[in-house]
This record gives C-alpha cells, sequence and structure tokens, in this order.
C-alpha cells in the first residue's frame, strides 16, 4: 500500500504539539475588576502566551526539516520515513533552497527518489540557480533517476536561470546518449501537451 501524503506538502496544517506541553489558559469569570478576571485590565493567562508556543513549534518543525534534509543527504531512508511521521516536511528546504528531491537525485539515492515522488513531492527548483531536480539529474548524468522524474512528469522545457533546459545540461555534461533521450521525451510531451490544449 502506498505511504500516506506527507502533510506538509498536501495542506498547511498545524503540527501536532505531542511533544510540547500545553498550558490552559484560565480565566476568572467573575465579572469583576480582580486580576485575572475577562473584565481586568490585568487579565493574564495561566502558562506562556499563543506567540511563545507558535515560536516554540516553528522552531522544533525548523530542527526536524534540517534533520530530514540532512538524513537525506547520507542516504538514510529509514530516518526520513521516521522523521516524515513525526511530522517532519519533505518539501522542505534548506538555506540554498534544495530540497531533499534535489540532494537525492544530486546524490543518486534512487530509492528515496522513488520515495519522494510516491508521496507526491513537487519538482521544485532550486531557488538559487532555478534548477529543477531533472537539471541535476541531467548535469551528473543520474540516467535512471531521469527515467523516474520525467515518468513522474517532471517538466523537459523548463529552463533555469542560465536558460538551460535539462537536456541542455546533459550536454554540457557530455553525456550524448542522454541528452538525445531527454531530446526525444521533450518532443514527445510537447506534442501531448498540444493535443491536450486543442482537445480544450
Amino acid at each position: 500500500m502506498p505511504a500516506s501524503k506527507s502533510p506538509g506538502c498536501l495542506a498547511t496544517e498545524l503540527f501536532p504539539f505531542h511533544s510540547m506541553q500545553l498550558y490552559p489558559i484560565n480565566f476568572r469569570h467573575n465579572h469583576s475588576s480582580e486580576p485575572g478576571s475577562p473584565d481586568s485590565d490585568n487579565a493574564a493567562a495561566v502558562g506562556p502566551p499563543v506567540g511563545q508556543l507558535v515560536r516554540r513549534r516553528n522552531s522544533f518543525l525548523s530542527a526536524m526539516n534540517k534533520n530530514l534534509i540532512e538524513a537525506c543527504k547520507r542516504g538514510s531512508l529509514d530516518k526520513m520515513r521516521s522523521l516524515r511521521d513525526e511530522g517532519a516536511d519533505l518539501c522542505a528546504a534548506d538555506g540554498a533552497g534544495m530540497t531533499c528531491l534535489h540532494h537525492a537525485t544530486r546524490f543518486g539515492y534512487k530509492d528515496i527518489v522513488a520515495y519522494l515522488i510516491e508521496n507526491a513531492i513537487r519538482h521544485d527548483r532550486h531557488r538559487e540557480k532555478g534548477q529543477t531536480a531533472l537539471h541535476k539529474a541531467s548535469w551528473y548524468q543520474r540516467r535512471q533517476i531521469c527515467h523516474l522524474l520525467v515518468q513522474a512528469g517532471a517538466s523537459l522545457t523548463i529552463t533555469d536561470f542560465s536558460g538551460l533546459t535539462p537536456r541542455q545540461q546533459a550536454q554540457r555534461a557530455e553525456d550524448s546518449e542522454l541528452a538525445l533521450w531527454l531530446e526525444t521525451q521533450e518532443h514527445m510531451q510537447l506534442v501531448k501537451k498540444e493535443n491536450q490544449e486543442t482537445e480544450v
């Protein structure tokens, strides 16, 4: 049975505070001006304010996402699964804007790429160079990963910030066989898109 969709990729949901202590907000409902009552200017909640809880939650998630990306770089799929189950976002990016899909592609972790694709990961661009995972796979000559990404619907015509398509990245890497295959897939993708537009 396929793994469930990553909550961070499908919707923006509040992370369950299963690892944090929550404090109830209790007021004295005596309609007086006594401290702690709703009518008092000095009404106070028991425990930390909501803003502090939100910051603590974001910090917790940020650390978890960082661990997820590090696990991806090491090729530890089991650790990634565990962190995802705890609430880590498979779509999270590091400081350079690279997601797990970018890193898994760069290092050639086919099992991780397949896992990310199964969990509906977007084909995000690298923030600095505008590169998709397919650009990375083409440059590093990861042929099998290129196949996985293309089958999953990765764009073959999108250009990075240098104006290069994945096929052109393969040409720069002097992998003529990969470049030829990407060119064929690029043509098929364009024909399919044209047919869809004609039907509409």
